[in-house]
């Protein structure tokens, strides 16, 4: 048997060749354990550790990383605690400021986050649809997780690289990197998975393009000469740089130093953070709820407007019957406009415990904080015993019944009434 060692600052990987010319691909973590990442032939494998390197990875955590019944467990100086989860993912615990951001990793990279308010926050809950990802026009592109540090997050997509990095608990900068181009987006981990960053990196391109052009305009051979004769041209060549840098840039040449996303006349941000794109070429908003009971900001509606006003005024008539004075009712009224808000999206039906649910809530944008364990089952005992769309299974278990708006003998699409 053929054994070959390459080390890389995250680790080790070593390739075993059998006889048959079969290798196995094995990736070491110091001081935690190790996991075979693949088969294959000598080369495929080679190439396979190369891409994983490219990448940041590999991912998620070893098989073998039990010391008789307890999980090893490492501290890192910027990387905080890390520990493998007995299904291959990883668990991080970030510092950041006053609390921590608890970071779950699956092997493939992607990524889901929670900040840890409280020692009842367990990160290792989180599931896969948790992970985060960004719209990018009609197409969920997920994050994935880079080891480099203070950055969390990254996607690919050249020409460009976006790089994603928690500065609080719910503030979090998106930056566009290309060539010497960069732009930066600041907002609410909501405001980024909302934002559709297609028309930023419209500009960013569009921008260097500029650049580029000017540069070689002055650098063709007499643009000196020329530019000595019209000395208008020049300052107007010169200024293109400075003046059409992306968002972001640093420096009082820069046109838009966007540090937070720009806002609608009700404070909302939009998908456009940098550019003068004419009024006619820009996105058009997307359609948000019909009304009853409006959330802090707009909601992307896939429902039929029918369907849709049904569902708003259902609940909206469930919030006037909520006690007041209870334990749950606070919470109640503000999961009922995150429901609102998950249902006009048209998901599949959820099921899960209590912190699964208010999890999947919370990461795609449609509650604003994780609510307290006591008060979050008794707001779902109040509105399951007020709305078909919160039914628990048993105790520990509870269901969103999204699905139900479009089985029409189900109890939900009853109480929507008649629906034209």
């Amino acid at each position: 048997m053929v054994v070959e060692a390459a080390v890389h600052p995250g680790g080790q990987f070593i390739l075993d060749v059998a006889a048959s010319g079969v290798g196995r691909l094995v990736h070491v973590w110091p001081g935690l354990g190790r996991r075979t990442i693949g088969t294959g032939t000598p080369d495929e494998l080679r190439s396979e550790a190369l891409r994983l390197l490219q990448a940041g990875g590999p991912f998620g955590g070893p098989t073998s990383a039990r010391t008789g019944d307890r999980i090893v467990q490492l501290t890192e100086l910027h990387s905080g605690v890390r520990r493998p989860l007995p299904d291959g993912s990883e668990l991080r615990v970030l510092p950041l400021e006053q609390i921590s951001l608890g970071v779950r990793i699956w092997p493939d990279g992607r990524f889901a986050h929670m900040p840890m308010a409280s020692a009842h926050d367990d990160p290792s809950k989180m599931i896969e649809d948790d992970t985060e990802h960004l719209i990018v026009g009609a197409t969920s592109t997920p994050w994935t997780f880079i080891d480099l540090h203070p950055f969390l997050g990254v996607i690919r997509a050249p020409p460009y690289a976006l790089l994603l990095c928690p500065l609080k608990a719910d503030l979090v900068a998106v930056i566009a990197v290309q060539g010497t181009q960069f732009g930066l987006n600041v907002g609410s981990w909501a405001d980024i998975r909302a934002m559709d960053p297609a028309p930023w990196l419209e500009d960013l391109s569009a921008n260097m393009a500029r650049e580029n052009t000017a540069a070689a305009a002055r650098a063709a051979p007499g643009a000196e000469k020329a530019a000595g004769a019209t000395p208008g041209v020049e300052q107007a060549a010169g200024a293109v740089p400075g003046a059409e840098k992306a968002a972001g840039t640093s420096g009082p040449a820069a046109a838009k130093p966007a540090a937070t996303p720009p806002t609608t006349d009700q404070g909302r941000p939009t998908s456009e953070t940098t550019g003068d794109k004419p009024a006619s070429k820009r996105r058009k908003r997307v359609a948000t709820s019909p009304g009853g009971m409006p959330g802090p900001r707009a909601r992307r509606t896939r429902l039929k407007p029918a369907l849709a006003a049904a569902i708003t005024q259902h609940l909206a008539n469930v919030a006037p019957d909520l006690p007041a004075g209870v334990l749950g009712a606070a919470v109640a009224v503000e999961l009922l406009r995150a429901l609102e808000a998950a249902a006009l999206s048209d998901p599949p039906t959820w099921t899960g415990t209590t912190t699964e649910l208010f999890s999947r809530l919370y990461k795609k944008g449609f509650l604003a904080s994780i609510p307290a364990d006591q008060a979050g089952r008794a707001a779902l005992k109040l509105l399951a015993d007020r709305s078909p769309l919160v039914r628990r299974l048993h105790y520990r278990r509870w269901c969103f019944a999204f699905g139900d708006i479009h089985e029409p003998e189900s109890a939900l699409r009853g109480r929507l009434g008649v629906i034209g």
